[in-house]
């Protein structure tokens, strides 16, 4: 990727974490980031993670697997992991994230924000954790 592409990569980023934990709010689910996470929801006593959302702005090979190593990293055995990609995503590589337990949501860029698309299953499963 070139320099400008890389420029706009880190930017949409901050965008589309903003855009999640706004719509993740709106569903009544509060998320948090740190140094480490882009996103996460901590259990109600706030000792553990309930969920653990991992942003990227690009849907290449190197992202996923950074995504994948991060869930992994920063999550726990009882981490709900989400990999939060571009809606350009190719079926095979979506397969495979489910394969390695890790959900999908998708985002766009529109005109008025970002909009995404499967977060409905994602917040329904933190309701019953």
């Amino acid at each position: 990727y070139s320099p400008r592409e890389q420029v706009i990569a880190v930017a949409d980023h901050g965008r589309v974490v903003k855009a999640l934990r706004e719509e993740l709010r709106r569903r009544g689910v509060d998320a948090y980031n740190n140094i480490h996470r882009d996103l996460f929801v901590p259990t109600r006593d706030g000792k553990d993670l309930r969920a653990l959302f991992e942003v990227k702005t690009l849907s290449d090979t190197g992202s996923l697997y950074t995504a994948i190593g991060q869930l992994y990293f920063h999550g726990l055995d009882s981490t709900l992991r989400v990999a939060v990609l571009p809606d350009d995503l190719r079926e095979v590589d979506r397969k495979r994230l489910e394969e390695l337990d890790i959900r999908v949501v998708t985002f766009s860029k529109t005109s008025t924000g970002v909009s995404f698309k499967g977060l409905a299953p994602i917040v329904a499963e933190l309701g019953k954790i």
